[in-house]
């Protein structure tokens, strides 16, 4: 069975998306983009070679599995506890390419060496390559070493020299995309596309066609309003963890095929799309779940049986979900977020789309 994508559709959802975003109408009225309210570093000098650099380890934590803005604000802190010239300056790969993994590994929150160190806690990163023993290194601590040694020695140390090389799409494939020969530890093509939204968003590198970096929202909105279906199922779609890869790079395709045809940047797509699903779908009754105590691939994850009728707060959370999405008339189903981040899958419900009581709630824009 492949996955089939609904180009018509595709262009009617995104559309209706993109006129609502650009109209900055409910509930982009709140939130405009990626950065909106984002506090940088208080150290971080703007602009320049330090920003470059510490959006490329920010990036690191864009895995599956690490929910972005609680990453970013991780980075953030920790950017400002170990950048002092005292500090061990991880950000830095003049200092990271010599850090001993351990001391990352803490100064990352993932394993408490001393008492004095500075640590941080990063919901999700615990699960991402967990090392083999307690007292080894975090596997991706060695991984953010790897890579500031590459940096160091391919780039002059210096993560202006990797974007001054990058002219379109396929030159950040080549330079950032890990393929075990060339490219940085754990960059897949998310990451790149990642990297390429922050760098652009700031300034630091040219606009360029590139498609979205394509995580669990925009997953949700493409499953949801079935812009992408598979052949062989009914109504009700999932896809299995060794499924992922096949299914997000149909999506990167979809989404870049929408990008060339409406003459948008990828940027405001990205935006669009993601802060729909973080504010809109995520508020959707129908996408809650309770998730039993962690038990890797076998934890158990009930999810949120809706009453329209007599759950109040379910009746609340459609008013300021579905009922004012502009796609309320094309997404057909639940995506939960807690299969994807605690089981590496998607799974889906048929969405209710009416109350009974509608009419007793008015919620201002």
């Amino acid at each position: 069975m492949t996955f089939v994508v609904d180009a018509k559709r595709a262009e009617l959802v995104l559309d209706a998306i993109l006129d609502r975003y650009r109209r900055g109408a409910y509930p982009y009225n709140l939130r405009k983009s990626m950065l909106d309210g984002f506090e940088f570093p208080k150290r971080l000098k703007r602009g320049g070679e330090a920003e470059a650099r510490f959006w490329f380890f920010a990036c690191m934590l864009m895995r599956g599995g690490i929910d972005s803005d609680t990453g970013l604000k991780a980075m953030v802190e920790m950017y400002d506890q170990t950048m002092g010239r005292s500090g061990p300056r991880p950000f830095d790969p003049r200092y990271a390419r010599k850090m001993d993994p351990l001391l990352l590994t803490g100064l990352l929150g993932l394993k408490k060496t001393k008492e004095e160190e500075p640590t941080l806690a990063i919901p999700g990163l615990e699960k991402v390559k967990p090392p083999d023993q307690p007292d080894e290194p975090h596997r991706f601590a060695i991984d953010w070493i790897n890579s500031a040694k590459i940096v160091y020695e391919q780039f002059d140390g210096k993560a202006l020299q990797i974007i001054s090389q990058i002219r379109d799409y396929d030159d950040a494939v080549r330079l950032i995309r890990n393929t075990g020969k060339s490219g940085f530890p754990g960059f897949q093509y998310k990451m790149v596309s990642m990297i390429c939204f922050f760098w652009i968003e700031t300034g630091l590198l040219q606009p360029l066609l590139y498609p979205p970096p394509i995580d669990f929202h925009f997953n949700r909105v493409a499953v949801a309003t079935r812009m992408v279906t598979r052949t062989g199922r009914k109504k009700v779609l999932s896809v299995k963890s060794g499924e992922l890869d096949a299914f997000q790079g149909v999506l990167r395709e979809m989404y870049l095929d929408y990008i060339t045809l409406r003459g948008y940047s990828t940027n405001e797509v990205a935006d669009a799309v993601w802060l729909l699903s973080r504010t809109l779908c995520k508020n959707n009754p129908g996408n809650s779940s309770s998730v039993g105590e962690y038990a890797a691939r076998a934890t158990v994850i009930t999810p949120h049986q809706v009453d329209m009728l007599l759950n109040g707060s379910d009746q609340l959370q459609f008013e300021r979900s579905c009922k004012r999405c502009p796609v309320r008339s094309q997404c057909e189903l639940n995506v939960p977020n807690a299969h994807y981040y605690k089981l590496g899958r998607i799974e889906t419900s048929e969405r209710i789309d009416d109350t009974p009581v509608e009419h007793l709630f008015k919620v201002k824009d």
